[in-house]
């Protein structure tokens, strides 16, 4: 005789006495039982019931004497009232569910980042107080981006894990259940005493002296026949992810074609681990076993052996995949156990064949683009990769930081991409962007434009200048005046196209170049201007020309030199002229006249030579030609600069700043591209602070960088400077231009055929130390002998590497850097 099932509750196990229970359990699943326990107090507090454990304990006829136990959370609770057996009873119904269950009912937005899904599933249920209990065997792959998105917990998880092709079960104990994450046929053992399970007939629907299974039903069901996946990874453009896998046990391989896409992954291993999955999903569908038995051992997760079966084939292991609980005690109605219920329906499978959870719970979809603003280190304003990616932060993301750790590496759109060509335009830090997501798949994130805002408004006030259009950059760590800007204006009568560089402007022609100006040109250089034509130059002014020069001028002509005028030429200085017209006369006036040859002298003439003391001929008295009429000329032309001239305002002439917090007083920027040399600490301090940002982004030490930028220029003091024009490159090793168009010429010595040899040579030009230190690391990067450096950080090792790599041919070259480290306090 079965020894009666009792119900623990926090109210104790003599006020509520078990009547029934029907509900499922199954793999992959949270259970929902359906229990109904009698009192004869219908006065009870459900509220005190709500949220707390349930517990119960079954007894059982195994080889062991142990009960059986099932545990959950009170989630619902209802009472009624019934006459059973001439005695009045308060029912009440109630709905057990798992510690699991809260999560079904949560919604959120999260972002996590590499890490397993494994990780991903342990946090959350951790966070939820789930128990847990770990039993994965395989290594599964790091997600580097993966969200959470406007969905509960539960599903969240639900879909990792049915994509990854791990399953949950739960472990019942006296006052509480575990969750067990699984993957793998070889870690389930059969239930304390049920190990082995006997086929017999009992009456339907009752219960007998023994426990046994008194139904088998074996059912076949067709299954797709291949499944393929494919994705794509922007990394490898070019490469083959695409995978297919066949189902051996499908009646019609082939019939049934399943593909997707994406198959949400990159490497090609994970498309293989994928489709293996699936694959293996389906066989188990394939078959499966249905019964109903009154033993009560039989629990999801667990196996046993079958024996005495009506097929000898079908006496093996089988693994529990569902089990339907029907539970019912008449013994208050009757006082008869016989009238008692206890059956369970189950569904198996061999415990061999592997079982993976159906793919049933739903990937979120966004639904249009959204917005975010753009992160990234403290102190940094713009932050990118080398595919010109930025890292957002989004506005529904509660929990992440507001630096470059808010959001993975994010694309960003642009209106030409192609190989090596096409259009750059990295969204600043605080920028607000526009973010879609390809396939509508919230871990993948694609910027597709920029939006203003309050706080960061347009460059120009609208709708005040709503007929100017254009660009304006920013220089990083400047003010709102230090930009770079190209603007239209196409307001009628006032047409206007206006550039302004904020430093230098190069323009760069590899073929012809012509302009053509109908009306006035007004050309203005505040400093040193270098003109050099290759050939010849011809020049030609329809009109008249006027050159004023403030200081000297001299003209140096290799060969011949030739002035021509139609009329006359005249020659002034002060009180003296010179003077040759058309007629063929020539004139000579001064005050003082001095002609002197060192060898033989001859005036030759036609007619008459005469030579007057004051009575002959003379030509027009100078006076345009005195030094302070001509300096005050110069200062006419050059009148000084007035404060916040707006015809060199970086928002151009005749136009009014957007309204803005931000807005500073306008300048004159500076018009001089050369820099003068720093001095040895200003050197050190600036090229060891644009060192540490390039550690930051490729982890060479910046201290090593530093000690060779000090090496190879003598504390700056070699540095590449412009013959010409001056121009300082920032080169800080001696790289050469080799073709880029940005370049210094520097005279320098080269051994020529055994012999030292002065040369002009091309040396490479960047903006910044900052610039030149990437373009060092560039080089580093791409010459396979240096790749070993990167695997250290330790700025001894990396200057023993150089010397080792060949990078220098002085055999003291690492104990030089390592002493410059030392002596200025790098280390």
């Amino acid at each position: 005789m079965l020894d009666r099932i009792i119900a623990h509750t926090p109210l104790g196990q003599e006020q509520l006495l078990f009547r029934s229970l029907d509900g499922i359990e199954a793999l992959s699943t949270p259970f929902d039982f359906s229990i109904e326990l009698l009192s004869t107090d219908a006065r009870l507090d459900r509220k005190a019931l709500l949220g707390q454990p349930l517990t119960l304990e079954i007894p059982t006829q195994g080889f062991l004497s142990a009960p059986r136990y099932l545990n959950g959370k009170i989630t619902a609770i209802a009472v009624s009232s019934e006459e059973i057996g001439g005695t009045r009873y308060a029912v009440y119904s109630l709905h057990v569910q798992p510690d699991l269950w809260p999560m079904t009912k949560d919604r959120n937005f999260r972002i996590f980042q590499e890490q397993t899904v494994p990780q991903i599933v342990k946090t959350l249920l951790a966070e939820h107080n789930v128990q847990l209990e770990d039993q994965l065997t395989g290594d599964y792959r790091l997600w580097g981006y993966c969200v959470q998105y406007n969905e509960s917990s539960f599903n969240f998880i639900s879909r990792l894990m049915e994509l990854e092709g791990i399953y949950y079960y739960f472990k019942h104990e006296m006052g509480k259940h575990t969750l067990v994450l699984g993957d793998a046929p070889h870690h389930h053992q059969p239930y304390p005493g049920y190990e082995m399970i006997p086929y017999h007939l009992t009456p339907s629907g009752g219960s007998t002296s023994k426990e046994g299974i008194s139904q088998w039903t074996l059912s076949d069901r067709v299954t797709p026949g291949i499944y393929s996946l494919d994705d794509y990874d922007f990394r490898k453009p070019n490469a083959w992810l695409f995978q297919a896998r066949q189902n051996p046990v499908s009646p019609t391989p082939g019939q049934i074609d399943v593909y997707d896409w994406p198959g949400r992954y990159t490497e090609h291993q994970q498309g293989e681990f994928y489709a293996r999955v699936r694959q293996e999903a389906w066989q188990a569908e394939h078959q499966q076993i249905r019964g109903t038995a009154t033993a009560l051992g039989i629990a999801p997760g667990s196996t046993f052996t079958l024996y005495n079966a009506p097929h000898a084939d079908d006496n093996r292991e089988y693994l529990t995949l569902q089990a339907n609980y029907h539970l019912k005690e008449n013994r208050y109605a009757s006082g008869d156990d016989q009238s008692s219920e206890h059956r369970i329906d189950f569904i198996v499978l061999p415990a061999d064949v592997p079982w993976h959870p159906p793919q049933q719970a739903t990937w979120p979809k966004t639904h249009g683009p959204q917005t975010a603003r753009v992160v990234g280190p403290a102190g940094e304003s713009i932050w990118t990769d080398k595919y010109g990616r930025i890292k957002v932060k989004f506005h529904w993301d509660r929990f992440g930081p507001k630096d470059d750790g808010s959001s993975c590496w994010v694309r960003v759109s642009s209106a030409w991409a192609g190989q090596g060509y096409g259009g750059v335009q990295i969204p600043r830090v605080n920028d607000e962007v526009v973010v879609d997501f390809i396939n509508g798949d919230p871990d993948r994130p694609i910027v597709t434009g920029r939006v203003y805002n309050e706080a960061s408004m347009p460059p120009w006030a609208l709708p005040a200048a709503a007929t100017q259009m254009g660009f304006m950059s920013r220089s990083k760590n400047g003010t709102p005046d230090n930009a770079n800007a190209l603007r239209f204006e196409d307001k009628m009568g006032k047409e206007q196209v206006w550039i302004q560089a904020e430093r230098n402007l190069d323009v760069n022609v590899k073929n012809d170049a012509s302009r053509t100006i109908a009306n006035n040109h007004t050309h203005y250089v505040g400093a040193d201007e270098l003109y050099r034509v290759e050939t010849n130059r011809v020049q030609g002014t329809k009109s008249e020309e006027h050159l004023l020069t403030g200081k000297g001028k001299s003209d140096s002509v290799v060969e011949d030199y030739i002035i021509a005028s139609g009329t006359r030429l005249r020659l002034e200085c002060g009180e003296s002229a010179i003077e040759l017209t058309a007629d063929g006369q020539i004139n000579i006036v001064g005050k003082n006249f001095n002609f002197h040859v060192e060898s033989d002298g001859f005036i030759n003439t036609g007619g008459k030579l005469n030579l007057n003391d004051g009575t002959g001929a003379a030509i027009v008295a100078p006076g345009s030609g005195h030094k302070e009429d001509i300096n005050k000329a110069v200062i006419e032309l050059f009148p000084p600069k007035e404060k916040g001239n707006s015809a060199l305002s970086p928002r151009g002439p005749n136009v009014t700043k957007s309204n803005s917090s931000t807005a500073t007083p306008e300048k004159t920027p500076l018009l001089n591209s050369n820099r003068e040399k720093p001095d040895k600490a200003t050197f050190v301090k600036e090229v060891h602070e644009a060192a540490k940002i390039e550690e930051q982004k490729t982890g060479v030490p910046a201290a090593v960088t530093t000690a060779q930028a000090i090496l190879e220029t003598g504390y700056g003091k070699s540095v590449p400077t412009d013959v010409n024009s001056g121009k300082y490159s920032h080169n800080l090793f001696g790289i050469k231009a080799h073709g880029n168009p940005n370049y210094v010429e520097v005279w320098t010595h080269e051994n020529l055929n055994g012999k030292r040899v002065k040369i002009l040579d091309k040396f490479a030009s960047y903006d910044s130390f900052e610039d030149s230190i990437a373009g060092r690391t560039e080089f580093l990067t791409k010459n396979k002998r240096y790749h070993d450096l990167f695997k250290s950080t330790d700025p001894k090792e990396w200057a023993q590497g150089l010397q080792d790599k060949g990078y220098a041919t002085d055999p003291d070259y690492a104990k030089k850097l390592i002493s410059i480290m030392n002596s200025q306090g790098l280390l």
